[in-house]
């Protein structure tokens, strides 16, 4: 439920809404019993936040010319002209700009509104920060009609609104275009005119003031629109005639509730009308009063939504919980399934495989067996014997006689050679592997030749060269030792080289290294 406290003069009156229902509404006198009875009122509230809408006469509409400047410098002018004019009403002033001027300095025009005697309603507003009732703000009636004449006055231009809140008063609030210029609060007494005779006679002298101060010229049309009950429409007709510059509307309070979206209106007076259209107004918009008077509400503000925030986390958390409960219950289900689908699997084991249960294990040895056996026949045309009689085969098509082999190793390696020094003789061979299987030769001899015939020792030493050279299964020939340096730069073809440390020997006796291909036939 929300509270709208309308405050006219020294009464209060406390609208009770609930959405677009009219709930109830309370006066209260500004008298010792009335400031009485409204404390315990405020007593009685346990909860919700509440607003003010200030209808009084001691409420003053200006327009001044500042300079056009930033924010920030605009404040503080505003701020210097109110302390200089209005030296109480630092805390209850408002201010918008409606517009700049075309020419010489191009001014900014503000409109101020200001509460010129702030302590008309002061009492009120210390006993509700006694009792620490949260006030979200303070708003001017005269402000907030520009939202009624943009639905219920349709034409442009110029817009008298006329209505009456309490018996005692007679307002009237000056529109151009929908947007708000001034208000003024007369005071009428009811017992000496009827209500269409005010009417008349403060419209005209309304009208009269807007020209003398050139709101209006004096040969434009204003259109007045009353706001009253039903029954006074009538009585008010009778009064208020139509001229050429005067054109009435009469609009019954009942009968603009669908206009402004409530269910009811209560009363004869517009001050439950006007409560409600301050009831839609944004919480946090209020025209007057000190940031300190609405502390508890920002208190509240803050406690609120940090329960809000509090309450989305349990939510979040509460339906994490559920995803993970339901995920949890759909990883059961597949496990049930996939525990079934391994009782299937192993009872068809039982019943199909069972039996041959040793054999298969023997599977994998017998695989490793075949493929051991297919290794040994690719490589069996390479041992000691094959190299060696073919390596004689080479050295007899080379053309090379007196030449003795004295001795000869072999051994196997699996991967790659880079030097053939450090091929280890006992290197162990996987031949389920697919790595290549290479052989490697070590080879001494002796190059017969008579003493002093270094050419034909040369000769024989360059036709061995070129012989292992052209062979396809060799990989790599590297010259340990050899009679005479023939190269001393290296290597023959890119594919053999001399140590570093060949010398001529005087036994004319040589050593080289041979890589043989495992897949290949020497």
């Amino acid at each position: 439920m929300k509270r709208i406290f309308y405050i006219s003069g020294f009464k209060l009156t406390a609208f009770h809404w609930q959405g677009k229902d009219f709930v109830g509404s309370y006066a209260f006198d500004q008298t010792e019993d009335g400031l009485g009875l409204f404390t315990k009122y405020l007593e009685s509230i346990k909860s919700g936040s509440l607003k003010i809408l200030v209808d009084v006469i001691e409420e003053d509409f200006i327009k001044e010319k500042i300079p056009h400047v930033g924010k920030n410098d605009q404040r503080a002018i505003v701020s210097r002209y109110i302390n200089r004019l209005y030296r109480k009403s630092s805390d209850f002033y408002t201010y918008k700009i409606i517009g700049r001027e075309t020419k010489g300095r191009k001014d900014d025009i503000a409109l101020y509104s200001v509460i010129t005697n702030p302590e008309v309603f002061s009492k009120w507003l210390d006993s509700i920060q006694s009792k620490q009732i949260p006030l979200s703000g303070i708003w001017s009636l005269p402000l907030i009609s520009e939202s009624i004449v943009k639905q219920i006055a349709n034409e442009s231009g110029n817009v008298l609104l006329v209505s009456q809140q309490v018996p005692n008063n007679l307002r009237q609030s000056f529109f151009i275009n929908g947007k708000f210029e001034i208000s003024r609060n007369a005071v009428i007494n009811p017992d000496e005119l009827s209500l269409g005779e005010y009417i008349n006679e403060e419209v005209e002298q309304t009208s009269r003031f807007l020209a003398n101060q050139r709101f209006i010229g004096f040969d434009e049309i204003v259109n007045i629109h009353v706001i009253c009950s039903s029954r006074d429409i009538e009585n008010i007709k009778t009064e208020c005639e139509d001229t050429p510059l005067k054109v009435y509307h009469y609009h019954a309070i009942n009968d603009i509730k669908d206009t402004i979206g409530c269910n009811e209106v209560p009363g004869d007076l517009a001050s439950g009308l006007f409560s409600f259209l301050c009831k839609s107004k944004s919480i946090i918009s209020g025209h007057y009063g000190p940031k300190e008077l609405f502390r508890y509400f920002y208190r509240k503000l803050l406690n609120s939504s940090i329960h809000a925030i509090n309450f989305t986390v349990i939510i979040i958390s509460i339906l994490i919980v559920i995803n993970y409960f339901i995920n949890s219950q759909v990883l059961e289900a597949e496990t049930v399934v996939l525990n079934q689908q391994k009782d299937r699997i192993k009872n068809k084991y039982n019943r199909d495989y069972k039996q041959n249960e040793s054999e298969l294990s023997q599977a994998v040895a017998i695989q490793s067996s075949v493929l051991f056996y297919d290794r040994v026949d690719a490589l069996k045309n390479i041992s000691p014997q094959n190299f060696m009689n073919k390596f004689s085969l080479f050295l007899q098509k080379s053309g090379v006689q007196n030449i003795t082999i004295t001795q000869v190793s072999w051994s196997s390696n699996q991967g790659n050679v880079t030097k053939t020094k450090n091929i280890k003789s006992n290197a162990y061979l996987e031949f389920s592997s697919n790595k290549e299987i290479k052989h490697f030769a070590k080879i001494k001899g002796l190059i017969g030749s008579k003493a002093d015939d270094f050419g034909n020792a040369v000769r024989k030493v360059n036709a061995i060269l070129a012989t292992l050279d052209r062979h396809q299964s060799i990989e790599r020939l590297d010259i340990i030792k050899m009679p005479f340096d023939v190269r001393p730069e290296s290597d023959l073809n890119n594919s053999y080289r001399f140590d570093g440390n060949a010398k001529e020997s005087k036994h004319r006796d040589f050593e080289f290294h041979v890589v043989v291909k495992g897949d290949g036939n020497v």
